[in-house]
């Protein structure tokens, strides 16, 4: 979601901009996993067992390749932290509830 957010981000984005992209973060935060959940399973379920094999040791290298990314993820952590404490933006949903 942050990795989203975070190339959107430009010095001129106007707030309207900013919550487009917020949204569009939302969504795929919530709707990617769901979507890659459901392919997996449909891809293992239409496999032979010789073929599951395969499809396990593929995805076990995928989790190797996701755990290598650690440090990659750790930047996108700090970067959201620093933009929250910085007050350079107010995310949509915590200004509607203000008023």
């Amino acid at each position: 979601m942050i990795s989203i957010v975070w190339d959107g981000l430009k010095p001129d984005i106007t707030p309207e901009r900013f919550k487009a992209i917020w949204t569009s973060a939302q969504v795929t935060r919530s709707e990617l996993p769901k979507t890659a959940l459901t392919f997996l399973h449909a891809q293992a379920e239409s496999l032979s067992e010789k073929e599951l094999d395969a499809f396990y040791q593929k995805l076990g290298q995928t989790v190797k390749v996701c755990a290598s990314n650690l440090k990659d993820q750790q930047f996108y952590i700090d970067k959201w932290r620093e933009l929250s404490r910085s007050g350079l933006f107010e995310l949509p949903e915590n200004k509607a509830g203000q008023g």
